[in-house]
């Protein structure tokens, strides 16, 4: 079977629907004719909009057709892909969580250890205050170099860890009112479901919304 090349004509479509437009635009209801007239140019532009349809329609199944098994195809590929990158960085979220908890330990030690020597570094300033040897004060403290926290030796390697932060609700009785969102769309079927009579909810009203649909008579 032959396969046929839609040929589009612009021209030609906007020479059809450009007097769809202006009779839209020109239109006033204001008897049952002109509401008549209003009705037959709708069925008559779904006419032309059924024709656009059947020429556009097939190609676009088709295109998109070829896009799902394009993506399915690659995804055969890049699946086996996400699975061993998944396995790499758990090991490696692993391992970097560890040098980080004996990090935190080791830092912890060194600035106890800096702190138990300048409470000695002060009582020994304070005697040469008390002595008269402000000098030997100001040398005492001086004496000690300034505390530098032991920076993390993982390597860099591209590989970033990302903290997120997120909330999940424990307890809904406890949740304020401004966090909760209703089922509309649970709301808008007991509406379709009782009409006027209603299902009583509190704080919910049930009102109508009119839209139009126009088919052959």
């Amino acid at each position: 079977m032959r396969n046929e090349v839609m040929v589009i004509e612009p021209d030609k479509l906007d020479r059809q629907i450009s007097p769809f437009v202006q009779a839209a635009q020109e239109l006033t209801v204001i008897d049952s004719a002109t509401y008549e007239e209003g009705g037959i140019k709708v069925i008559a532009l779904k006419d032309l909009r059924k024709q656009i349809d059947a020429e556009f329609d097939p190609t676009i199944e088709s295109a998109h057709k070829a896009h799902k098994n394009a993506v399915a195809l690659k995804r055969k590929f890049t699946d086996r892909l996400d699975e061993a990158e998944k396995i790499i960085k758990g090991k490696l979220l692993l391992w970097k969580s560890g040098q980080d908890r004996l990090l935190r330990i080791e830092q912890a030690k060194q600035e106890e250890e800096h702190r138990k020597l300048m409470v000695l570094v002060e009582k020994e300033s304070n005697k040469a205050i008390k002595k008269g040897n402000l000098a030997d004060a100001v040398a005492i403290k001086e004496s000690v170099p300034e505390f530098i926290r032991q920076e993390s030796t993982v390597p860099k390697t591209g590989f970033t860890i990302i903290t997120k932060w997120k909330a999940r609700v424990v307890n809904i009785d406890l949740l304020p009112k401004t966090f909760m969102i209703p089922d509309m769309d649970k709301l808008n079927n007991i509406a379709m479901t009782y009409k006027e009579k209603g299902y009583p909810i509190p704080g919910v009203e049930y009102y109508k919304e009119e839209t139009s649909r126009m088919g052959r008579i």
